[in-house]
C-alpha cells in the first residue's frame, strides 16, 4: 500500500478538525475572555439555550395610573331629519320651503327636492344665515301640481 501524499495528510487532518467541531482557534482554546462583548448573537447559541433564554420571568407589579387624556372631538347625538314643504299646487313661478330644527338641536346638513309633476327645477338648496335650511324650486310654465320640500338634518352637538 502506498503512503498518502503530504497534501492528502493535511486534508485528512483538516476534515477531522472540522468534523469534531473543536473549540480551538489558531491561538488555542476559545474562552469567554477572548470574545468581544456584543459579537455573539442569539442565533449563535444552541436551540436548547435559546429556549431557556426566552422563558419569561414572573410578572412585575402593575404601574401607576397615567394622567387623564385630552378631551375627544365634539360629537353629535339624537340626529333627526326635519321637513317643511311649500304649497302643493299647479302653476308657474317660484316655490320656497324653509325648515327649522327643533329646540335644542342645531342644523348639521340638509337638502331639498321638487316633488310632483316633471318639469319644475330645484334652484336653491342651502343653509340660511340664521341656522335654517332653504329650498327653492322654479317652474317656467304650468306643468301641473308640484311642491318644494326642504330637509334639515338636526342634532344635539357638543
Amino acid at each position: 500500500m502506498k503512503r498518502p501524499s503530504p497534501a492528502m495528510a493535511v486534508a485528512i487532518i483538516a476534515l477531522i478538525a472540522a468534523a469534531t467541531g473543536g473549540g480551538y482557534a489558531a491561538g488555542g482554546l476559545v474562552t469567554s475572555s477572548s470574545i468581544r462583548n456584543g459579537t455573539i448573537q442569539i442565533n449563535d447559541l444552541s436551540p436548547a439555550l435559546q429556549k431557556k433564554l426566552k422563558v419569561a420571568g414572573a410578572r412585575g407589579p402593575q404601574g401607576p395610573v397615567g394622567p387623564q387624556g385630552v378631551p375627544g372631538a365634539p360629537g353629535v347625538a339624537a340626529v333627526e331629519v326635519a321637513t317643511a314643504a311649500s304649497e302643493y299646487a299647479a302653476g308657474a313661478g317660484y316655490r320656497n320651503a324653509v325648515v327649522t330644527c327643533p329646540a335644542g338641536k342645531r342644523l348639521i346638513g340638509g337638502g331639498g327636492a321638487v316633488e310632483g309633476v316633471a318639469g319644475p327645477q330645484m334652484t336653491i338648496s342651502q343653509p340660511t344665515t340664521d341656522g335654517r335650511w332653504r329650498a327653492t324650486g322654479y317652474a317656467s310654465t304650468n306643468f301641473g301640481a308640484w311642491q318644494v320640500t326642504a330637509y334639515a338634518i338636526c342634532a344635539i352637538t357638543s
